[in-house]
Order: C-alpha cells, then sequence, then structure tokens
C-alpha cells in the first residue's frame, strides 16, 4: 500500500485511554477526512523527533518542529505528528508504543488540504467556541481574550475549568491580562 504522509498537530495525546467511539486506523482516518470531524485513531509511534542541540558559536540549520510518526499497525500509511513542547505526551513519548488519540482534520488551505490536530477528547464542536467567544465581549483587554480563544479553538481544546487541570496535564494561557487559560 502506498505511503501516505499528512501533518498532524498534537495537543495532547492519551495513551491507553478508554472511549465509547470506535477506534479507526490511520488508513480510514487518512481516506474520510470531512472538515471539523474528529475520530479516534489508534497506531504506533515509529519516530521521536527531537531537534538536536546547536553547538555554542556554531550556525546550524533551523530544525523541522519537534515531532512523531504514527503508522498504522496493519498498513504503511503514516501521519507525520507534531507536537506541543513539553507537553506530557511529548515527554513520555517512545517508539514502538502503541498509542489511541482523538483527531481533528481541518481544511485550512484554499484548494481544500489542511492539518490533523489533536484533541485530548472529541472536538467540542463550532456552538461550544461561538459560546465561549461571547465570554471576550466587554473585558478590559478584549484583543487579549480574543486572541486566547483562537488559540483555543484553533488546538480544539476547552478552556481550563476553575478546579485546575487535569492530572498529567499543564495549564496554559497568554501573557496578558484576560487571557483565556486551556490545559495541554
Amino acid at each position: 500500500m502506498a505511503h501516505i504522509c499528512i501533518s498532524l498537530f498534537l495537543i495532547f495525546f492519551n495513551m491507553g485511554i478508554t472511549s465509547a467511539q470506535e477506534a479507526v486506523s490511520v488508513s480510514s482516518a487518512l481516506k474520510n477526512k470531512q472538515n471539523d470531524q474528529s475520530l479516534f485513531v489508534e497506531a504506533i509511534i515509529t519516530k521521536v523527533y527531537r531537534c538536536p542541540p546547536c553547538p555554542q558559536g556554531a550556525q546550524c540549520k533551523p530544525c523541522d518542529d519537534e515531532h512523531i510518526i504514527l503508522k498504522d499497525p496493519i498498513s504503511a500509511d503514516v501521519i507525520k505528528a507534531y507536537v506541543f513542547y513539553g507537553s506530557t505526551f511529548y515527554q513520555n513519548a517512545q517508539e514502538g508504543k502503541k498509542v489511541k488519540a482523538h483527531v481533528l482534520w481541518r481544511a485550512i488551505h484554499s484548494d481544500g488540504t489542511g492539518e490533523y490536530y489533536h484533541l485530548p477528547a472529541a472536538y467540542p464542536g463550532k456552538a461550544y467556541y461561538s459560546e465561549l467567544e461571547k465570554k471576550c465581549q466587554g473585558k478590559e483587554s478584549e484583543n487579549c481574550c480574543k486572541s486566547s480563544f483562537e488559540r483555543l479553538r484553533q488546538r480544539g481544546v476547552r478552556e481550563a475549568p476553575s478546579s485546575g487541570c487535569p492530572e498529567g496535564t499543564n495549564k496554559d494561557m497568554l501573557k496578558c491580562k484576560d487571557s483565556l487559560k486551556w490545559c495541554y
């Protein structure tokens, strides 16, 4: 079967999570892309890329963003998965490990091409983000709030609960007044 490579942006990766949603193969996810639809994908990590350090005083070429390669356990199809530096998944990623994750396809270019984004759970949906955006209206630092909202929406995550982030995740926000907070 042809080797297929698609970009995937990982927000937070759950290992060994359970879900009522049936897991699909990488091959199936690549063949059935629908904008803003989340899928539960099962794959094996075949490569973990970390930018090598550049010796002090040397002029090194820019590194690719940190990523992993996820392979379908049956076919040769792969997904290139970009990860957030410092995420729990990135710190614990191991080649050969079988993982399950929610992913979201988002068409971001006019020609219909796009990227996969990883989600810690099923995609919250457009209605959720419409309501969340309203929280920024009338804030003293409305632009800051709207910028943080865009960050959450683009990453497909929910606002952090007031009780704090789940164990094994980190809380993040923009460094300005009225920023929304999220977990990764």
